[in-house]
């Protein structure tokens, strides 16, 4: 399923993606992150499932995730700050969009 996002997100961007209450882990995040699905995605629940910290420290190819659900996973405050920080930093991205993510933690 993750492979095929990648394929859809050639075609036409992807907004929101909702991983919750499944298996999605660090790997299947990285594999979205190399196929640039991530690029356009606004909103991403990844709540109850086994995503951690260095999933999220691993992603680099966002534009602006403005709401991230992590609730029931591994990932801390932290690691939401230095995603924050990463989003914040980009310099193609317009001021009212430069952002940290909203999230439930």
């Amino acid at each position: 399923m993750v492979e095929a996002l990648g394929e859809v997100a050639k075609e036409k961007p992807i907004y929101e993606l909702n991983f919750s209450n499944t298996t999605f882990n660090d790997e299947h995040l990285s594999t979205l992150d190399k196929a640039e699905v991530l690029e356009k995605v606004f909103f991403l629940d990844l709540s109850n499932t086994e995503v951690t910290d260095a999933g999220l420290d691993g992603i680099s190819h966002f534009y602006v995730i403005h709401e991230l659900k992590v609730k029931g996973t591994q990932v801390t405050q932290a690691a939401i700050k230095r995603l924050g920080d990463k989003q914040l930093a980009k310099p193609h991205v317009p001021d009212n969009l430069r952002t940290r993510p909203k999230t439930d933690i």
